[in-house]
């Protein structure tokens, strides 16, 4: 576990107190939100595991996490799927500093 913590707190730091599997979410969350895992991407318990010297139970965990949060979907003998933005999520982006379409609209 010392391994993922430093892996984790090398990518941003997370709270002490969470649990192993929170942390792998944690970290599988900002691979989803940043774009390095993006849209359709698969997520192998594997290879998770073996990145972050964890075992495939905690990845499992966390990978049910993230399905509770909407970033990926578990399917049937395919496994964790990254899932496509919503538009939700392109709202939250449009919030962003800088000229929005509407106002280009008007103009």
């Amino acid at each position: 576990m010392a391994t993922t913590a430093n892996n984790c707190a090398e990518h941003g730091g997370l709270a002490p107190a969470a649990s192993l599997s929170e942390q792998i979410a944690e970290h599988l969350a900002r691979e989803i939100i940043t774009g390095r895992l993006g849209a359709n991407a698969r997520i192998q318990e594997l290879r998770v595991a073996d990145d972050l010297g964890v075992s495939r139970g905690s990845v499992r965990e966390a990978l049910l996490i993230l399905e509770s949060r909407h970033l990926i979907d578990l399917l049937p003998r395919r496994g964790a799927i990254v899932r496509a933005p919503r538009v939700r999520d392109a709202r939250h982006r449009s919030l962003s500093p800088g000229p929005s379409r509407s106002a280009h609209r008007g103009r």
